[in-house]
C-alpha cells in the first residue's frame, strides 16, 4: 500500500471511529432519556455508524430514521450508489443510510478475516 492509500485508510478508519464513539455517546444518551421518558428505545451498539444506525430506524419505521435519513443521504450524495451484494451483484442504492446499514449486515466493516468467519 502506497503512503495516499494508507493515509486515505487511517483517516477513513479514524472517522469511523469518532462516527462511531459519536452513536454510542450522543445518541445512545439520547435514546436512554427517551426510554426513561416513553418506556421505549433501543441500545446503541459500539460498532454501528450513525448513517447504519439511521438506516436501521428507517427500515423499522422509527420517527427519526424518518427524519433525519433524508438529511444524511444529502451530505453523503456525493458518493458513488453502487454496492457489492455478498452474491456478488452490483446494486445501486440510492440512500447512504441504506448502504450503511448493509454494510453492517454483511460485516463489511471488518477486517477481511472476520467478514466470512462462521465462527
Amino acid at each position: 500500500m502506497d503512503r495516499k492509500a494508507l493515509t486515505i485508510a487511517l483517516l477513513e478508519e479514524n472517522f469511523k471511529a469518532v462516527d462511531q464513539l459519536a452513536n454510542t455517546l450522543v445518541i445512545g444518551l439520547v435514546m436512554w432519556c427517551w426510554h426513561m421518558i416513553v418506556g421505549t428505545g433501543k441500545p446503541s451498539f459500539a460498532d454501528e455508524t450513525v448513517s447504519a444506525r439511521t438506516g436501521r430506524a428507517y427500515r423499522n419505521g422509527k420517527f427519526l430514521g424518518r427524519v433525519f435519513r433524508p438529511l444524511i443521504d444529502v451530505l453523503f450524495a456525493w458518493q458513488s450508489k453502487e454496492y457489492m451484494m455478498p452474491d456478488g451483484l452490483v446494486a445501486i442504492i440510492e440512500s447512504h443510510c441504506e448502504r450503511a446499514y448493509l454494510k453492517e449486515l454483511h460485516k463489511r466493516g471488518l477486517p477481511d478475516e472476520y467478514q466470512n468467519n462462521p465462527s
